[in-house]
Formats: C-alpha cells, structure tokens, sequence
C-alpha cells in the first residue's frame, strides 16, 4: 500500500560523511576537508561491514583487493586514486564473520519478532530481487517464481522492481549504444549495444522472460549447488 516513488532526499539529510574532515592528527593528509585514502599520505580507518559468516568469500574479495592496493600504492610515489580500487590502508571490521552468525541465524532471530518482511526465504530475493550480479541461475529461479506466482494484470506490481516487467522496462530505456557513443567494444563479435551482463547485442532481461514458459520447469543442470549460492555478491 506503500507508493512506490518516494520525494527527493538528500544524503546529508542522514548522514554527517560528507561534512569536513577536520581531525588534527592528520592535517598532513588532509586536502579540501576530504582525508587522503589513496597515495604516501592515506590514512588508516575502519569499515564495519555487515557480511555475515556463510557470506565470507566477499570479505575475502574485499581484502585480496587492499592486499593489491598496499603493494601499488608502496610501488608509487603519486597519489593514486581509481574509484575501482580499494583504499590501501582500509581495515575490515566484520563483527557477523568474527562470531560465526549465519543466514539460519539472522532467520532464527527475525522469526522471534512481532513482523516479517514475508520474502520468501529460499529464493535468494535479497533486496534487490533481479539484481544482476545473481547471475543467470539465480534469475531463472525468481523468474519462474514470478510467473508460477501468476500477477496477472495488477500494473501496480508490474510497475515495481519485484516483477521482471520493470527490469524490462529500465532495460529498454537506458540500454547504451557503443557505436554511437564511439567506445571500445569489449567483444570480438560485432556489438552494438551493451546490456546489464555486459557487452550484448540484445536485450538481456527480455531474453530472460522469453527464455521461461510459463509452468515450465528448470533443468537440474541449471541449478547452482547450494555451496555456490548467496544472496549477493557485491562488495563495494
């Protein structure tokens, strides 16, 4: 019953991150109010991430990545910045990987509360349900899911991100053209256009919904072992 559109709000309206920074220890690497996370003068901080113990590999791919960063910014005299890159002095802060708590955990404590969000727990929904760092196994699944759970005409659903409609939709209106845009096309076949998996010359969630019948089942091969499967595997 919620509207699906929420008015314009500001990041500083939430957080103070973005306010000058203005600790006297670290004058030296301090530039414009902004500290200095990259080059001779990066300064050491904390990130505390909520990854919890079954999702350890992302923490893994976070610091494998400070690892790289240590060893190039000790090989440069210039202060490097790549918004690829993770700063060289991060240190990871993961209290859920420290205490082993896992999904079963997380799941055990919610069903102790006076609400549930109602996400279907085996389907690997997460937040963002057609994320595409799910992969395509993962898309099959919730996909089949959708059109098993049979919307219909309801546009009120199809307008939200929850159903492949929208996906569809944001797909077709923001799909980049390489050609026109002169870039470098990353395949070796003639490209055109670039999708949300990467460099395609078609419409990647369309392709998806076609590739489903409704009632359809998948085939076993198409599924990930569960020691594959998590929720998400963003890191940044």
């Amino acid at each position: 019953s919620r509207p699906w559109v929420r008015p314009q709000q500001l990041w500083s309206d939430f957080s103070s991150a973005y306010k000058p920074f203005t600790n006297k220890e670290h004058d030296d690497a301090i530039l414009g109010g902004v500290a200095c996370l990259y080059g001779p003068d990066a300064i050491d901080y904390v990130s505390h991430i909520g990854i919890r113990k079954d999702e350890e590999q992302r923490i893994n791919t976070i610091q494998s990545r400070i690892d790289v960063a240590i060893l190039d910014n000790a090989n440069s005299d210039k202060i490097k910045f790549d918004y690829r890159a993770q700063p060289p002095n991060e240190i990871i802060c993961a209290s859920l990987v420290e205490k082993n708590v896992t999904q079963e955990d997380v799941i055990a404590f919610w069903d102790k509360q006076a609400f549930d969000l109602e996400i279907e727990k085996d389907l690997h929904l997460s937040n963002c349900v057609y994320c595409p760092l799910k992969g395509i196994h993962k898309l099959k699944n919730i996909l089949q899911n959708e059109m098993l759970a049979d919307q219909g005409e309801d546009n009120d659903f199809h307008q939200t991100p929850a159903s492949i409609e929208w996906w569809k939709n944001i797909e077709k209106k923001y799909i980049r053209n390489l050609r026109a845009e002169k870039r470098k096309k990353t395949s070796k076949k003639p490209v055109k256009y670039i999708g949300f998996f990467g460099p395609s010359s078609e419409l990647t969630y369309s392709n998806l919904h076609n590739h489903l019948d409704d009632k359809s089942k998948l085939l076993p091969e198409e599924r990930l072992d569960v020691q594959y499967v998590i929720p998400c595997d963003c890191t940044d």
